[in-house]
Formats: structure tokens, C-alpha cells, sequence
């Protein structure tokens, strides 16, 4: 199966981090793929440079 996952964001870097560096692990039956679309409206904390900064294990856009 594939699956989208669709997260608006405003200045949620940390618990965002927590989130995206669960959600493979916790949510998704092995050989499942998936994407993770986050929607950072304007965020001044490192949302978006936390975002770009992940390994591509975890694909976001």
C-alpha cells in the first residue's frame, strides 16, 4: 500500500521531529510505502531546515 501523509506545520520543529521520526516505525506494516507532505505555513523556529535536514529514509516534501 501506498500512503500519503499530509501535516500542516507552524513552528513545531520539535514536536515535528518526533512525529516524522516515528511515524514509519509505528504506523505502517513492513514493505508499505509511504510519503510525508508537510506544509510549513511561515514557521520561525527550523521547522522547514529540520524538515530538509532529515535522511532520505524518511521521504518528505
Amino acid at each position: 500500500m501506498r500512503v500519503s501523509v499530509i501535516v500542516p506545520a507552524y513552528n513545531a520543529r520539535d514536536d515535528l521531529w518526533l512525529l516524522l521520526a516515528t511515524l514509519g516505525q509505528n504506523v505502517l506494516d513492513p514493505g508499505d510505502s509511504f510519503e510525508v507532505v508537510v506544509a510549513d505555513d511561515g514557521s520561525g523556529d527550523g521547522t522547514e531546515r529540520m524538515v530538509r535536514s532529515l535522511p532520505s529514509p524518511c521521504p518528505t516534501r
